[in-house]
């Protein structure tokens, strides 16, 4: 038998007519789940006090019988007893109650039998529970002991670093994409380029700031939107409206779920909304995004990568998924000065195999900003492309900024936007737009405001599915043009080479392509 859930808890007497709640997770192929469940004292061993309760008890319900001694009615009901029962549901709902006054108990389920009170059955995987309802407390505390155990044929070894689910992320889990991309292009459309942060912590959670400091920031920086994100609360963006009326910065109802199998970051909400991820196992992310999406927001994944502090606490992904569907982005780069961590660089090589596996996922980046004590800051922005009619209404402005987010109108950079354009037969194709392949030659621009010193060295990339394209040195503007052979998607990468070591600090979210082109042939300007 495998542990997988263990407690000791005292309640006061004050606790009486209470429910104590435990959810745990029951992995895959368990074929039996065993509940120990024990509570001490049993019952009040001061008779003197006991039979003080006893006559309260019979005054205050009127249960005093003429015909019969004081003293015989007290004795009937002594000892008096504690009484806790025990309740169990699955991840489908009720499975059964053990309403016994007996102070130790022991109960199991399996598919074939179950303890009285119980229901049989196949035991799913995923989140279970178990309440305890604190029916009579007659002393002044009752201490339970509740032990979960299950049996089956994948037991997990004991580990130092223990939790009931371990899984890492890893590309192989994740299908190829068999649903082609419908041809867009949205460049016949007025738009701006707007910068701003999507992670951001308060003293709500674990930040050290006020929202209204954050704002006083964001102005400092320029920014021109700031989701709030703080961790599994919503408290903060109470005030949200009121600073959005004083301020030119656009600010975002979002929250982080911050749960045990991976960080999740919720944008764009259209009312202040909590969306709980306390009933999520590891297995069932699909059920919480739906209600994320049901309620206008988009939701994408947090620092993949990072392992978390203290180790273990949820920040490295670890919800088990077979196709992205349902997830619109990825925060490729976490953090102040984001490409210098490794966990960054195996988020982004994460999201480069996916965009070779034919999703079209949006990739963020995401200061993760808790306070403003940081000294030489170096940050990344996120800019995202919106059209600019929508920016004077907040209603609008909502839409359409999340709607880029989804659409992978994005891009990244240290300094302004590196941006990237596309032309196929006269018409202009942007970043986050799709191309029909059609045999035609193709053109793509790749280019930045110049923003580093002049001695600077400086690599500007094309990069595809297919490897390299295009490199230039020392510019901040780059041309390709030809035919090529099954191209997927395009993107423009920027490098400052410095010391032998080559540091990316802008990368454009790509240009994606239905089907192939045909021939190869090319030319750099």
């Amino acid at each position: 038998m495998q542990t997988i859930f263990e407690t000791t808890t005292t309640l006061e007497q004050s606790s009486t007519q209470s429910h104590s709640s435990f959810t745990f997770f029951v992995p895959m192929e368990s074929n039996q789940v065993m509940i120990s469940f024990a509570f001490s004292p049993a019952f009040l061993d001061d008779n003197n006090q006991a039979k003080q309760i006893i006559s309260q008890a019979l005054d205050h319900y009127q249960g005093w019988v003429e015909a019969e001694t004081e003293a015989n009615q007290i004795n009937k009901h002594l000892p008096i007893k504690n009484l806790l029962t025990l309740s169990v549901d699955d991840p489908n709902g009720f499975r059964g109650a053990r309403h016994c006054h007996k102070a130790t108990q022991l109960v199991t389920l399996s598919e074939q039998s179950a303890s009285p009170g119980m229901l049989k059955g196949s035991l799913p995987e995923g989140l279970w529970a178990i309440t305890i309802s604190a029916h009579a407390l007659v002393t002044e505390t009752c201490t339970f002991k509740l032990k979960v155990e299950v049996e089956g044929r994948n037991q997990t070894p004991s580990s130092m670093l223990y939790s009931p689910w371990q899984h890492s992320l890893t590309i192989d889990e994740i299908p190829l994409n068999q649903i082609d991309q419908h041809a867009s292009s949205t460049s016949q459309v007025a738009k701006k380029w707007l910068r701003s942060e999507l992670h951001v912590h308060t003293n709500h959670s674990d930040g050290r700031q006020s929202l209204t400091e954050i704002v006083e920031q964001a102005e400092q920086l320029e920014l021109e939107v700031v989701a709030i994100t703080d961790h599994n609360t919503i408290s903060p963006l109470e005030e949200l409206r009121a600073i959005n009326e004083n301020t030119a910065v656009q600010l975002l109802y979002g929250l982080e779920w911050t749960t045990f199998y991976g960080h999740l970051l919720t944008l764009g909400y259209e009312e202040l909304t909590y969306t709980d991820w306390r009933s999520i196992g590891p297995t069932d992310l699909e059920r919480g995004l739906a209600n994320i999406h049901r309620n206008g927001a988009i939701a994408g994944i947090a620092h993949p990568f990072r392992i978390g502090n203290p180790l273990g606490t949820g920040c490295h992904w670890e919800f088990m998924m077979n196709h992205l569907d349902a997830i619109d982005f990825i925060e490729v780069w976490n953090g102040s000065d984001p490409n210098n961590r490794y966990y960054n660089k195996m988020a982004f090589d994460f999201w480069t195999t996916l965009l070779n596996k034919g999703y079209t996922i949006s990739a963020t980046s995401g200061r993760d900003w808790h306070h403003n004590q940081e000294e030489q800051l170096a940050l990344a922005y996120t800019y995202v492309h919106v059209d600019e009619a929508s920016i004077v209404n907040q209603a609008s402005f909502r839409e359409t900024f999340i709607t880029a987010i989804r659409n992978g109108a994005l891009t990244v950079s240290y300094g302004p936007p590196l941006l990237l354009e596309a032309t196929v037969a006269g018409t202009i194709y942007s970043i986050g737009d799709c191309i029909q392949a059609s045999g035609e030659s193709i053109e793509v621009r790749a280019w930045s405001e110049r923003w580093l010193r002049d001695d600077q060295a400086i690599q500007l990339e094309l990069v595809s599915n297919k490897g390299r394209l295009a490199v230039e040195k020392n510019t901040f503007s780059l041309t390709f043009s030809g035919m090529y052979q099954d191209l997927k998607w395009i993107r423009a990468e920027l490098y400052e080479q410095a010391k032998q070591q080559s540091k990316l600090i802008a990368f454009t979210n790509p240009i994606y392509f239905t089907n192939s082109f045909n021939s190869y042939n090319k030319s750099i300007n």
